[in-house]
């Protein structure tokens, strides 16, 4: 953009007029939203699924009835333990099959490169060691999973307390007679408490 005297244009001052450059017109350059995995979007897309189905009145054992496959029972369980908007339940979901994937990759390589050692086991013992590797690594991904799943409860039930006491303010400002007003007060302390 260029400011030519008075005025502002998209193009160089005409007839000679001394103009200043002002701002950049080009387009922005990527935000930096991160690439998810073809199957971690698709699990994403089922999720939001589940949420509309949920919004709608359907619940968790109809939908476990209903599903095929033990993988979709486990984002059924998933998505109910995940409580929010459709589209944050998808990035959450999508966010949590993306790291699985990560740790798998990690422990895949670790494994991987255990087993290439240059030695040949002529007991058990090594392989009892991969085995508790593999289980730690398990252990430490349920453990990550469990804390992602209460930090997304906690944001859920915040925002959840947040509309609450706005509702609550709103109602307050409404007016009313005293019983009513004494309600709204005891909501809003029960609020706070939370």
């Amino acid at each position: 953009m260029y400011r030519c005297g008075k005025t502002y244009q998209d193009r160089p001052c005409d007839n000679g007029q001394q103009g200043k450059v002002i701002g950049n017109s080009e387009a922005p350059h990527a935000t930096g939203k991160s690439v998810v995995d073809a199957s971690c979007a698709r699990r994403g897309n089922d999720a939001q699924k589940i949420v509309w189905s949920r919004g709608a009145g359907a619940l968790q054992d109809q939908l476990q009835a209903a599903a095929g496959s033990g993988e979709q029972r486990k984002l059924i369980v998933d998505v109910y333990a995940i409580r929010g908007t459709s589209s944050a339940v998808r990035a959450a979901i999508e966010t949590d099959c993306v790291q699985e994937k990560e740790k798998s990759a990690l422990a895949a390589t670790m494994l991987g490169g255990a087993g290439n050692a240059p030695s040949a086991p002529s007991t058990d013992m090594p392989r009892k060691a991969d085995d508790s590797g593999a289980e730690a690594a398990r252990r430490a991904d349920n453990a990550a999973r469990a804390n992602r799943t209460a930090a997304v409860r906690k944001r859920a039930l915040c925002g959840d307390l947040k509309v609450q006491s706005d509702r609550n303010r709103s109602s307050q400002r409404g007016g009313g007679d005293v019983a009513q007003m004494e309600r709204l007060n005891q909501q809003r302390r029960a609020t706070d408490s939370e």
